[in-house]
């Protein structure tokens, strides 16, 4: 039984992974390679692509300066390669001075 429940509460976490990008760390110059040498971006993309299916979800501070952050992350990911329809924004429930990368995969039943 234990290890039902062990089992179970795995593969709920394994659904949803976060990742911060704090504005100390966007802040630096970008470019592809540079922006994929920030970890939170490279293990929030190498997760993506890890579960067919899934959804990124970009989670970040509401007002003007968030959503153009938000939309600029988001470009370079479509530019990194990934599909603008898999990715999507969202204001409000973060700090004002971070980014949250949110992996949402398919859950299989």
């Amino acid at each position: 039984m234990v290890l039902i429940i062990a089992l179970f509460l795995a593969s709920e976490m394994a659904v949803a992974t976060d990742w911060i990008v704090s504005a100390e760390l966007w802040s630096r110059p970008r470019s592809g390679l540079q922006l994929m040498s920030m970890e939170p971006v490279y293990q929030a993309v190498a997760d993506w692509r890890s579960a067919p299916g899934s959804h990124m979800i970009i989670n970040y501070p509401g007002g003007e300066s968030g959503s153009l952050w938000a939309e600029e992350l988001r470009d370079w990911l479509v530019a990194l390669g990934l599909p603008s329809e898999d990715i999507d924004l969202q204001a409000g429930g973060t700090r004002i001075d971070q980014v949250l990368l949110h992996i949402e995969q398919q859950k299989e039943y």
